[in-house]
């Protein structure tokens, strides 16, 4: 294992979430939310960790589907229910959903 590639894309990973929060909280949650869930971040780790490795690179790539999904769904669970549960409970649910929408897409596409 190639630390210095974790370590670079651990920092990169920390980067990118800290200029999410603070476009969120110079502009608003909205466009920090619209900022945390672009690709980029996807970019940074196939640039760092899957360089030269197209095998590698590619299957990372087919597991952004499942995981995207799933955090469509985590969202789109956290739109509805604080109307109804506390914000614990909230988090738990949506959590919930996500990991088993992303078990369904898993077992669809890749069994």
């Amino acid at each position: 294992m190639d630390w210095g590639k974790l370590l670079s894309d651990f920092l990169m990973g920390g980067v990118f979430i800290s200029v999410a929060v603070l476009i969120a909280r110079l502009l608003s949650p909205l466009a920090g939310g619209i900022i945390a869930a672009l690709p980029l971040r996807l970019v940074i780790t196939l640039l760092l960790g899957g360089a030269g490795d197209s095998s590698m690179a590619y299957g990372m790539i087919k597991g952004v589907i499942p995981a995207n999904i799933g955090a469509f769904t985590f969202a789109l669970s956290l739109s509805f229910l604080p109307e109804r549960f506390d914000a614990k409970n909230s988090f738990l649910l949506a959590s919930l959903v996500c990991i088993l929408t992303m078990a369904g897409v898993y077992l669809v596409m890749f069994l």
